[in-house]
């Protein structure tokens, strides 16, 4: 794995409408929310993108990536991405996932299958398409859903050569709370 060079993308594109302000700027345990997403990929990653439109970002001295494709939200900012990376392996991380960790992305890229993208499925048997791993052959799948209109992810990977790997609470390393997703003012007061 360390002569394999990979890119991580943050994903900071969302609207954040029921947190109130931008998530990825959030404090939480003196780190903002997108430098713990930073650290949990420089790690691993040679490379990392910062998936967003927002100009509040350009101070972390990572490439910006602006969507490509507008209003497609994750979909569009991971597309983008996509196209902008040098890399064949691509891990994809949400700004407002704060307890996943690199084990999570190590145990996806452990996986060495022929697959165009590698996604976690968690102990409700839910897939996890923001914390997967993207390879560069799913783009065609992507810009045709994206021109047909479809967003979600779980047409995506329906129809192209995904990998699944499940998460189950006896697993080392992975808890209820891995993908636990931050929304709300409600959502960051409970993990506080």
């Amino acid at each position: 794995m360390a002569e394999t060079k990979f890119t991580g993308i943050v994903l900071a594109g969302g609207n954040s409408t029921r947190m109130g302000m931008d998530k990825g700027l959030i404090l939480w345990k003196g780190k903002t929310l997108v430098e713990h997403a930073i650290e949990i990929l420089a790690s691993l990653c040679s490379n990392i993108f910062i998936s967003t439109n927002s100009h509040h970002y350009n101070s972390y001295n990572y490439p910006v990536i602006l969507d490509q494709y507008t209003d497609c939200g994750p979909m569009g900012g991971i597309l983008s991405c996509l196209n902008q990376s040098d890399t064949d392996i691509n891990l994809v991380i949400p700004v407002d996932v704060p307890f996943i960790t690199s084990v999570i992305y190590r145990r996806l890229l452990e996986q060495n299958k022929v697959c165009d993208i590698i996604v976690p499925v968690d102990h409700k048997s839910w897939y996890q398409p923001l914390c997967s791993v993207f390879k560069k052959s799913v783009i065609p799948a992507m810009e045709e859903q994206v021109q047909d209109s479809i967003f979600g992810f779980t047409p995506l990977i329906r129809k192209v050569n995904a990998l699944e790997v499940p998460f189950l609470l006896e697993d080392e390393h992975y808890y209820a709370q891995t993908f636990l997703n931050i929304n709300s003012p409600a959502d960051l007061e409970a993990i506080n």
